[in-house]
């Protein structure tokens, strides 16, 4: 029988294109068109690079949220040369989202920033910043009580009487521990997790539509760059319906396009957001380096960083993950110490705790040092872990009140550019009308896998969808063209991919773990259960 050698089969070709994705590998490519009509590797390349030919068209019916950030990668050097310089390939990526609710917003030019930000001056809003100001000062009080109340009643169950008035239950605590573990184990079991942010209301609409853009050859670090990405995103958002758009980015780029946008009155139809996940880790940051020389090197070392290296690592926060999760032992390991004189005082005057009670028992405490760890703890670590909570649950009330409560210490720790992001940002919220703060404050975060408390920033989804691009590129320094066709093809690459798993999941037989990501989880989890069904 003849064999036909240039005959492609589509779910060979697919798998040929899973085994490119996963391995990067022109060897094993080869192999696998070897073994069926895969197509050749050229074949393979040649066709990602057609599906690249068209731009990304941005939809027009509804209103988005675009934002961007660089993205690079350093060659890697196998030589020593003289004045040998690293190749450095960088650009910038643009997202777009779509909320999963649409609205037309951007179709009315008298809700553009020009009419309502821009040609306003500060001493016209000063007097309506601070009634804002203090509106949020007075939720996050309710806030913080709320949080010691429900400290309070944990700590009194953990007391009992003893010989010599009360003491720390320490058997029932390490009991009490040993079930929160057995539990957990279960709930990881049957998939059931733990929410810790169930405390907060969310406001999530359903997930976005995520749309990745074309990327622009700049590295928005410098005035020109950054002027060049905003007026290819207006172009490209801009025109036909939609009258004026959202951006985003992180930090510096923030700063130099607001400067861009005041001194170019042809880009003032955009409205300029900070990103979220950025704040959260400068926030952590602060934090960190505040309490360092008080307990923070102190709660490193226990925690394992003992080394000169890994202590300047857990100070810096190099790892947010890491440093997050130092932040919330500090928040109720400190926190729960703090309560405790409090609590043993009521149980001796038979008076019940209570958060009030607490506030003006405070009020007689002398020792300076408790009370800067009572501030530090109670106001802006407390801040810190709200305004995730706010992030995670889409609440923006939360958010902002952690925020404003926070931004004085970005001034105790030289935080220059995010002492004038929190102004500007306050500024365009005050200035805003109600419809678009309404818009704004719906879409603070979003969550990409539908779950009430996975919101994120749409600054962090960028950078989780900057690493999937990197996937797609060809080994050493991408050229313009290998950007190209990992932005653009990336979703239709994405959603490839995300068949040819859940095929190998049917396959292996494991109709469960079908069912249970239909609900719409990542594309991570999916390939964590097909390494599970592999093993078995």
């Amino acid at each position: 029988m003849d064999r036909i050698g240039n005959l492609v089969l589509p779910f060979s070709f697919s798998k040929n294109l899973l085994s490119y994705f996963f391995s990067g590998s022109r060897s094993v490519c080869t192999l696998n068109s070897v073994a069926g009509p895969a197509a050749s590797y050229r074949t393979l390349l040649s066709w990602i690079e057609d599906q690249a030919c068209d731009p990304v068209a941005v939809d027009e019916k509804a209103d988005t949220i675009t934002y961007f950030d660089n993205n690079q990668i350093l060659a890697r050097s196998w030589r020593v040369n003289y004045d040998n310089k690293a190749i450095l390939s960088a650009i910038t990526t643009i997202v777009h989202f779509f909320p999963n609710t649409p609205t037309f917003l951007q179709e009315n030019h008298h809700l553009s920033p020009r009419k309502w930000l821009y040609s306003q001056s500060f001493n016209t809003l000063s007097s309506n910043l601070l009634s804002y100001l203090e509106r949020f000062s007075d939720f996050f009080r309710y806030l913080r009580s709320s949080f010691i109340e429900s400290r309070l009643q944990i700590i009194l169950k953990q007391q009992k009487e003893g010989l010599t008035g009360a003491t720390d239950f320490i058997q029932e605590a390490i009991s009490r521990r040993k079930r929160v573990k057995e539990d957990e184990d279960t709930r990881s079991k049957s998939r059931i997790r733990y929410d810790p942010y169930d405390f907060v209301p969310h406001n999530h609409h359903g997930k976005p539509t995520i749309v990745m853009g074309n990327p622009v050859t700049t590295n928005p670090c410098s005035y020109d760059a950054v002027k060049e990405v905003l007026t290819n995103i207006k172009d490209s958002t801009t025109g036909g319906c939609r009258r004026w758009t959202v951006i985003g980015c992180d930090g510096l780029p923030y700063l130099i396009a607001s400067r861009v946008i005041r001194e170019h009155s042809d880009l003032q139809d955009i409205l300029l957001q900070p990103g979220l996940g950025h704040f959260e880790m400068n926030m952590t940051k602060a934090i960190i380096k505040l309490i360092w020389n008080v307990v923070g090197e102190d709660l490193a070392k226990m925690l394992g960083y003992r080394s000169p290296k890994a202590l300047q690592a857990c100070m810096d926060a190099n790892d947010h993950h890491k440093a997050f999760q130092f932040l919330e032992i500090l928040l109720f390991g400190t926190g729960d110490e703090l309560l405790l004189p409090y609590v043993r005082q009521c149980l001796s005057t038979d008076g019940t705790p209570s958060a009030q009670g607490y506030f003006e028992w405070c009020c007689r405490v002398q020792d300076p040092n408790y009370k800067f760890l009572q501030e530090v703890i109670f106001t802006y670590t407390l801040s810190v872990y709200l305004f995730r909570a706010g992030v995670r649950r889409n609440n923006c009330e939360v958010i902002m009140a952690a925020r404003l409560k926070f931004a004085p210490l970005y001034f105790g720790t030289n935080k220059y550019n995010y002492q004038q992001i929190e102004v500007l940002d306050s500024l365009m919220r005050v200035c805003a009308p109600a419809e678009v703060s309404k818009f704004i404050n719906d879409n603070e975060s979003l969550t990409q896998s539908g779950h009430p408390s996975k919101g994120e920033g749409c600054d962090f989804i960028l950078e989780s969808r900057n690493k999937m691009t990197k996937k797609w590129l060809p080994p050493g320094a991408p050229k313009e063209k290998h950007w190209n066709q990992a932005c653009r093809n990336l979703d239709k690459l994405e959603k490839v991919l995300h068949a040819g798993v859940v095929a190998l999941i049917d396959a292996a037989g494991d109709l469960r773990l079908l069912h249970l990501r239909g609900e719409g989880e990542e594309v991570k989890d999916i390939e964590k259960d097909v390494e599970g069904c592999g093993e078995g």
